[in-house]
């Protein structure tokens, strides 16, 4: 097992509008919020310095937490390397078709998704609210066994068909 530099505890997403960010993010995966938060300062980017003012908050439930950041000036996080990178959040389903007729309720229709050897929808079902840019897949977790075993077999080094 290789060392980390530390121990993993969020996912941070830019995003243009936080409250809007956090009611389809409690909508859609039932976050919970810390109250917002803005700080304002300096800061050096690869341009040189730059005042930045951003308003963000976390979801208060973990292990692992979503970040929101809301670019209020927007000079630092648009001089950012790359822009925005974070594709998706991913969630477990019991019931795929339902969970896909909830996103489809929620106005977040699938973009994209598998098919069975029968031509049903199957995972991933890949859907996007249309507004915040939010892109959310779904996984059935019936899956999450395979899953599992694959990144245990991962951990030790090993490979697995699995998944």
């Amino acid at each position: 097992m290789s060392e980390g530099l530390g121990e993993l505890y969020h996912t941070g997403l830019v995003v243009d509008d936080l409250d809007q960010a956090m009611n389809v993010l409690t909508n859609v995966a039932g976050l919970r919020w810390a109250t917002p938060r803005v700080v304002s300062g300096t800061i050096r980017t690869s341009q040189g310095p730059l005042f930045r003012s951003s308003r963000f908050t976390y979801s208060v439930d973990g292990p692992h937490h979503v970040e929101l950041i809301q670019h209020v000036d927007g000079t630092a996080w648009l001089t950012a390397t790359g822009g925005r990178r974070v594709h998706h959040l991913g969630l477990w389903v019991d019931d795929l078709g339902a969970a896909m007729r909830s996103m489809e309720t929620r106005g977040l229709p699938a973009e994209f998704h598998g098919l069975d050897a029968q031509g049903r929808p199957c995972s991933p079902s890949f859907h996007r609210h249309p507004e915040s840019g939010f892109w959310f897949e779904l996984i059935d977790s019936a899956a999450r066994p395979g899953l599992m075993n694959w990144w245990a077999a991962g951990m030790k080094g090993g490979d697995s068909d699995d998944g």
